[in-house]
């Protein structure tokens, strides 16, 4: 009853960001197509100061530079064989642009967004909770900025070691990675440290808000037939929901890492998908209204699956 109430309140309050966003387009404020100018501040600001922020609340420590690697490992191989696999089973329906979306949204979910306030209030005792989100996030980016853009595009160009390198996620973890390695934080620079991290902290939380703003303003040019009747939009859901936090969790379940780590890694792979999916389709210019169908049917059923995949937690 406490994971469900839980996920509950964090759900609605992401659901309730997306209110502004269809309010000023139904008032002909803004137009939907607006959206589209919300991905490059969510990529190239709001995400990466996400990670910095998480990481500045951790000490170094070499467990958890271990329990780090692991799930950024484990991340990447999970995501990367899920987007492989659902895009292999999709490939005589690849013009479809729905099955092409479908088979980024399967593996792509809201490790940060949703996945901090969640991964924080199951596990309040758990310090390394935030960060291992910010792992999972760097990992979907590393694989967002050039499989996920080419199998929605169909275009070559995404593919290459400089988008793999080159991109505000990968900058950001670096970045992270050595203040946390040499256990510096910004709030002790003299003077302007507190503020400066208070500004980095303001910039990260906005990434929830403006992704869901965003996802409103999409969802007014939208039919709810469109959202909740389409076939495809159940089969990413019986994936992403429980297909995959499935498999994940029998194959940490042997592994021999701390349980809290088990715990995050599984309720990671069974959050809602990514609102970052909507975003690199809005980046790439194909895709939108499936993202957004996707991820608004994904994040309302998301309260009833997250609580049935967390009851697996009493196994280990």
């Amino acid at each position: 009853m406490d994971n469900f109430i839980t996920v509950l309140i964090n759900v609605g309050i992401m659901l309730l960001y997306a209110v502004p966003g269809i309010l000023l387009v139904k008032t002909k404020i803004l137009k939907s197509d607006n959206a589209k100018t919300i991905a490059p501040i969510l990529l190239y600001v709001c995400s990466p100061l996400l990670t910095l922020y998480s990481f500045q609340k951790l000490s170094f420590s070499k467990e958890t530079s271990i329990d780090m690697l692991i799930a950024f490992l484990f991340g990447l191989v999970t995501m990367l064989c899920t987007t492989l696999i659902m895009y292999f089973i999709f490939r005589k329906k690849r013009s479809d642009i729905r099955y092409r979306v479908a088979a980024v949204c399967c593996a792509f979910g809201n490790e940060a967004f949703l996945g901090v306030p969640i991964i924080e209030a199951l596990l309040p005792s758990y310090s390394a909770g935030a960060a291992m989100c910010s792992i999972y996030l760097t990992a979907m980016n590393i694989i967002g900025w050039t499989l996920a853009c080419y199998i929605i595009t169909q275009d070559k160009k995404y593919i290459s070691i400089k988008r793999i390198l080159l991109n505000p996620a990968t900058i950001a973890l670096v970045v992270a990675l050595i203040l946390y390695f040499f256990d510096l934080k910004i709030e002790t620079i003299p003077t302007a440290g507190i503020p400066f991290m208070n500004c980095i902290t303001i910039i990260a939380k906005m990434s929830a808000p403006l992704c869901m703003m965003a996802l409103g303003m999409r969802l007014c040019s939208m039919s709810m037939k469109k959202i909740f009747l389409e076939p495809i939009r159940y089969i990413v859901i019986a994936i992403k929901h429980f297909a995959f936090p499935l498999i994940v969790f029998a194959i940490v379940f042997f592994l021999p890492i701390p349980v809290e780590l088990k715990m995050t890694m599984t309720i990671l792979t069974a959050v809602p998908v990514a609102q970052i999916s909507q975003t690199f389709a809005e980046l790439v210019g194909q895709g939108q209204e499936d993202t957004v169908a996707n991820c608004l049917a994904s994040t309302i059923l998301s309260i009833i699956t997250i609580p049935i995949i967390s009851l697996l937690f009493v196994l280990l």
